[in-house]
């Protein structure tokens, strides 16, 4: 996938704490909901990175390794801000 506009990798990041979404998914609905916005709206399609499996994301250590700092290439950062989200002993 690649973003609209040339040197990003996606259009979107978005960014949440797993743990936030284990139960109810209320974060991976409010990401389907934006990307069905985002089709209605945009004739070009938006490349959205959401991260479902725990593994893609930061670690217990919160180091950013290579694979996901390639994916922080994007045009624009949506953090999903919790009690959790800056909490790492929670």
């Amino acid at each position: 996938m690649a973003s609209l506009i040339p040197g990003y990798d996606y259009d979107i990041f978005i960014s949440y704490r797993q743990k936030d979404n284990k139960y109810d998914g209320w974060v991976t609905e409010f990401v389907h909901h934006l990307e069905s916005e985002l089709e209605a709206t945009f004739k070009e399609e938006v490349t959205v990175y959401f991260d479902l499996n725990p593994h893609d994301g930061l670690l217990d250590t919160h180091d950013v390794d290579e694979s996901l700092r390639e994916k922080l290439k994007c045009l624009i950062f949506i953090p999903i801000i919790s009690r959790t989200y800056c909490d790492p002993k929670s």
